[in-house]
């Protein structure tokens, strides 16, 4: 883009992801709700209409933010986000560092974080609801935006479009996919029939219970920290664990509460001297290490299951890629209309006073003494004047904007 032309979508993305932090030092920067709402209210002390919004996901914890300031704004968030980190985790050396998403870059990363090409499991399926979901909070929080509703509409476009062309409509994408790969490898030399509890009925929890269900032939257990009467005959209570473990041969863990809902010690107790696989999908982890491992008692978190488990990706990447070009360019256009609309706007508005009222006053005070027809000879002279510099004006606002769509 030429600097005649120069222009930041006012969009920036402030975060940490699977690549660069592990699940413990992402789960440290989920915002809780009146933190959530704290931040936006901080941020918009100076600019009543920023936009705040945070997704927290298996794959990401990320800040989104439209505001008219996205790179001084941006090194608040970095700056906030490392005090998390650094609170946290008072003594560690080798503290991540957030990266910083601006302008185009931001509206582009967004996009591919919504298809899933930017989650270790490329073309999952559940991110684009959890990104949905995340603007629906903001919209009840009243913490989102023009932009960011604008944002969330391009995205719902561009999924349902990869979804139709093959990329990421697969319903077994996703960590509860991989999940269920490493237990079928653990497995796989054993050919008895497996009983597996799965604790949590959130999205994640159903899906991995739904998955067992349909590939394998293992038995599943669903647990739950609440049971209301229509899931009475088909979940558990957490409570019924302690009965539940020494009948089972793995724990998957996929809740999300915000401190751990279990205790090592607890499954070490339940499972006694038995081979036995946890399997903790938590952010933050959701099992207490309050015991060394003992036995035949193994544990595997989010991160090992990143380290170890490789999925291909799905067809249609070019296609997707393409897609992805075109929302860029919606949303740099919806930008670009909505300072074009104010400005002409603002233009026009000045232009009407000056017609109706500035000059027959400018005339009445100032040439009182010529005749009528004089005087509204200069007047009629004097708007046309006005008009054809304010007509110059609008045409020189579209130039401009139809440059910077060529200069793109």
């Amino acid at each position: 883009m030429s600097n005649r032309t120069a222009y930041t979508i006012p969009l920036l993305v402030v975060g940490g992801d699977f690549r660069m932090a592990s699940a413990s030092w992402r789960a440290a920067a989920v915002l809780g709700d009146d933190e959530r709402r704290d931040l936006a209210a901080a941020l918009r002390r100076d600019e009543p209409e920023l936009g705040f919004c945070a997704i927290d996901t298996c794959n990401r914890t990320e800040w989104i933010v439209s505001t008219k300031q996205p790179a001084w704004i941006g090194e608040i968030l970095r700056a906030r986000m490392l005090q998390r980190w650094k609170t946290s985790f008072p003594d560690s050396r080798n503290i991540p560092e957030p990266y910083i998403h601006v302008g185009h870059d931001a509206v582009r990363h967004i996009l591919r974080v919504a298809v899933g090409l930017e989650s270790f499991v490329v073309g999952e399926a559940q991110i684009s609801g959890q990104f949905n979901r995340a603007l629906e909070r903001a919209r009840a929080e009243r913490t989102s935006s023009a932009y960011l509703n604008r944002l969330g509409i391009i995205v719902g476009h561009m999924v349902s479009d990869s979804c139709r062309i093959g990329f990421q409509n697969d319903q077994y994408r996703g960590v509860h996919g991989i999940a269920l790969d490493f237990l079928r490898t653990r497995f796989e030399n054993d050919d008895s029939a497996k009983r597996v509890i799965v604790f949590g009925m959130g999205e994640i929890g159903r899906r991995m219970a739904a998955s067992i269900e349909e590939l394998t032939a293992w038995k599943v257990l669903r647990v739950n920290r609440t049971v209301d009467d229509a899931h009475a005959h088909h979940w558990h209570a957490c409570g019924r664990l302690p009965e539940l473990l020494p009948v089972t041969d793995a724990l998957v863990l996929c809740s999300g509460a915000r401190q751990p809902v279990l205790r090592l010690s607890e499954v070490a107790a339940g499972v006694g001297a038995r081979a036995f696989v946890t399997l903790d999908l938590g952010i933050p982890p959701q099992l207490e290490a309050d015991v060394c491992v003992a036995g035949n008692l193994e544990t595997y978190a989010l991160d090992d299951l990143m380290s170890i488990m490789v999925r291909q990706e799905p067809g249609g990447r070019e296609e997707v890629e393409r897609l992805l070009d075109e929302s860029v360019r919606l949303f740099d256009r919806y930008c670009r209309e909505g300072d074009l609309v104010g400005l002409l706007d603002n233009t026009q508005k000045r232009h009407e006073i000056s017609v109706r009222k500035l000059i027959p006053e400018f005339v009445a005070s100032n040439l009182s003494a010529l005749p009528d027809k004089e005087k509204r000879r200069v007047e009629e002279q004097l708007k046309k004047l006005f008009r054809d510099y304010a007509n110059d004006i609008f045409r020189s606002i579209h130039e401009l904007y139809d440059a910077g769509e060529e200069d793109r």
